[in-house]
């Protein structure tokens, strides 16, 4: 079981905006993402803020190999939201390379894999309230920042090194979370449209600026449509 303690205290950073009009975050993001075209490099300079909460943001019986492994992406957005749920039914487990996976499990016998492919390894709680682990070590990153800058929707973009309790977030996602609001980063590794409607059945919204910036992606090599109907995880060399 894994069960949300404490909400990230956003109160002191969640009030801060990143740009003062949506137009201007777009100017941004265009300006981020030609240097990329440019350059043909994919590090880009998206700011990260790190928040080192005094109690602990989980209760949980898991057992963490200590090795960068990170729990990233929806999860961590209920959790900035205050989300009145606080046992998780899918929670995503970042880890470097297949083998942290291995000992992870091997640590966690109270962990049954269902399943696996080349990017990710499925397994879930044995006993009372059923958890779904998504242990991904197909992308690869060099740290919290590198993972989180890469990801589609700037409100997911959030990571929880569980061995620190150390929260990392890309500068501007944690008010994304608490408005409801999709912005996407510069340069996502991939994105799709099943992930945007994932989040608008959520009642987050979009502005037109962002509308124009995800009709830019979906032009380029970042949109795949094969993910369309997969579980959106390609891996990443």
């Amino acid at each position: 079981m894994i069960t949300v303690l404490t909400n990230i205290p956003y109160a002191r950073h969640g009030t801060r905006d990143d740009f003062e009009t949506d137009e201007k975050r777009y100017e941004w993001q265009m300006s981020i993402r030609a240097n990329y075209l440019l350059l043909g490099d994919s590090r880009v300079s998206v700011p990260v803020d790190i928040i080192k909460p005094t109690t602990p943001i989980l209760s949980t019986n898991i057992r963490w190999i200590n090795r960068e492994e990170l729990i990233a992406g929806s999860f961590m957005s209920m959790a900035v939201q205050g989300s009145l749920v606080t046992k998780a039914e899918d929670v995503d487990i970042y880890f470097k390379s297949r083998d942290d996976v291995t000992t992870f499990l091997r640590l966690n016998p109270n962990l049954k894999m269902s399943s696996q492919n080349d990017v990710l390894v499925n397994a879930h709680t044995l006993g009372g309230h059923s958890v779904e682990f998504n242990l991904i070590f197909g992308v690869a990153y060099e740290d919290p920042a590198d993972l989180i800058t890469h990801f589609d929707i700037r409100a997911c973009s959030i990571a929880l090194d569980p061995s620190k309790n150390t929260v990392h977030s890309v500068a501007g996602s944690l008010p994304d979370c608490c408005m409801r609001r999709i912005v996407d980063n510069p340069v996502p590794h991939n994105t799709t449209v099943a992930r945007l409607v994932k989040y608008i059945k959520k009642d987050f919204d979009i502005d037109p600026y962002q509308r124009l910036f995800l009709a830019e992606l979906i032009k380029s090599d970042q949109y795949n449509s094969d993910l369309e109907l997969s579980t959106g995880y390609r891996a990443i060399d």
